[in-house]
């Protein structure tokens, strides 16, 4: 019987692999750190300029933070062998964490950090919303968030519990993580229902305001301090605290815009030895706006 010559294994040489390095994927990691790049900042100016035609009530604010630690979240896409895949965005395969992810912490952060407890449900509900499934209705709240983007790779790490008994290691576990950098989150306050009543001329505005703004930074401070993301136990998605600044923008005719630059500080310094500060300077700023609002109101109208 005849025997078949099997085909003799071709072995890589090293012009083919010259022959190979010019072919690239469309999104190589030189172009999406260069569109991240662009992205980024094209987003925060944009952002900075469309807060000059926001409603008198309303502002954004940009929270510059800066991680300690390794960032885990609970991820979007199944069927990996990754625990806790992360969030990536679809196109360009960047890390990214979802307007969602964001303001769910914020809200269990808020709703953790307000005092008295009594009270902090119903106006955790006025400010970040609610869902009421049984009635099918619910309401959006007075604070969304963007999207963030990160400005790291993902990359992976390894936690390795170990059996009490025998002090081995049991099931190696690999995580999806980005390394610690600083980025940035943007949350925008509209409240609508607040504009009305003070259109109306409602004398609780100012200091339903006042309380918001209060009762927001409370829950950012309170997040950053427990940590962002998952496995926060575990040490991850930890804050620096001492770097972590926050920036006001608002139209001119806003009473926030004369709060601007007292807002370049740390969380912790806004919440406790400002505090009373930065009370008097709301009073002094409202009491200047309003007198707008009512100055137009009781105008005659021109014949």
């Amino acid at each position: 019987m005849k025997q078949v010559k099997q085909p003799k294994k071709k072995n890589i040489q090293k012009n083919d692999l010259k022959k190979t390095a010019s072919t690239k994927p469309v999104w190589d990691k030189l172009l999406q750190r260069t569109m991240l790049n662009v992205l980024i900042t094209d987003t925060d100016d944009k952002r900075v300029r469309e807060s000059t035609l926001l409603p008198p009530l309303a502002f954004r604010m940009k929270i510059s933070i800066p991680l300690k630690s390794a960032l885990v979240i609970t991820g979007d896409r199944p069927l990996v062998a990754h625990e806790n895949p992360f969030c990536t965005e679809k196109v360009t395969g960047m890390p990214i964490l979802w307007a969602s992810t964001l303001k769910g912490q914020a809200r269990h952060a808020t709703l953790s950090a307000i005092s008295p407890q009594e009270t902090a449900a119903t106006r955790v509900d006025e400010i970040f919303g609610f869902a009421n499934e049984s009635e099918d209705n619910g309401h959006i709240g007075r604070v969304s968030f963007f999207p963030a983007y990160l400005e790291k790779d993902i990359t992976h790490d390894i936690i390795a519990p170990h059996k009490e008994e025998t002090r081995r290691v049991d099931k190696p576990v690999c995580l999806e993580v980005v390394e610690p950098h600083d980025f940035t989150i943007w949350l925008q306050y509209w409240p609508l229902d607040l504009m009305n009543k003070w259109l109306i001329g409602s004398e609780d505005v100012k200091n339903r305001l006042m309380e918001d703004f209060t009762d927001i930074l409370h829950g950012l401070y309170f997040w950053f301090q427990k940590g962002i993301g998952s496995k926060t136990n575990s040490g991850y998605g930890r804050v620096n605290m001492s770097n972590v600044n926050i920036q006001l923008f608002a139209s001119g005719e806003s009473p926030w815009a004369g709060l601007i630059d007292d807002t370049e500080a740390v969380l912790a310094k806004l919440l406790t030895a400002e505090k009373e500060q930065l009370g008097k300077q709301w009073e002094t700023l409202w009491n200047s706006f309003d007198s707008r609002r009512k100055a137009v109101k009781t105008e005659a109208p021109h014949e």
